[in-house]
């Protein structure tokens, strides 16, 4: 419990916790267009602040590939189009429409999306923490 009028000094315990997930480029859904695949729910009240994607395995779609993770109905509030480089191995973060509150509990997808010739490789990873303050003024 916060005291009622809190100082700069004051220090809480906060909890964190994360979505996290490994997709593979068969991954069932993965592909399925403006939907892709559940990867976790954001509870009601909790602020997001920082994305961590890492590319393990390069995805080697013939001619383009998107990796995109969101909430919204185009699957990409989260991790945008331009955020990830999805045919080379690394890892960043991201920042894109954050920091961001869910006021209701919110369903999390990954999508993937290509064109040309289907891959054959590709294996990404994604984590999401997220925490809920201990208030809101």
């Amino acid at each position: 419990m916060l005291p009622a009028n809190p100082t700069v000094y004051d220090s809480y315990a906060r909890e964190i916790d994360v979505i996290a997930a490994i997709i593979d480029f068969n991954t069932v859904g993965f592909t399925k267009a403006g939907v892709g695949i559940p990867i976790g729910c954001i509870p009601a009240g909790a602020v997001l602040a920082q994305v961590k994607w890492q590319i393990i395995t390069p995805f080697n779609a013939a001619t383009t590939n998107v990796i995109t993770v969101g909430s919204n109905a185009t699957v990409d509030n989260i991790l945008s189009a331009s955020d990830v480089t999805e045919g080379s191995v690394g890892a960043g973060l991201s920042s894109t429409g954050l920091p961001l509150f869910f006021a209701n509990d919110t369903p999390i997808n990954a999508l993937y999306a290509f064109t040309g010739a289907a891959p054959t490789a590709g294996r990404f990873a994604v984590v999401i923490p997220y925490c809920k303050p201990e208030r809101i003024f």
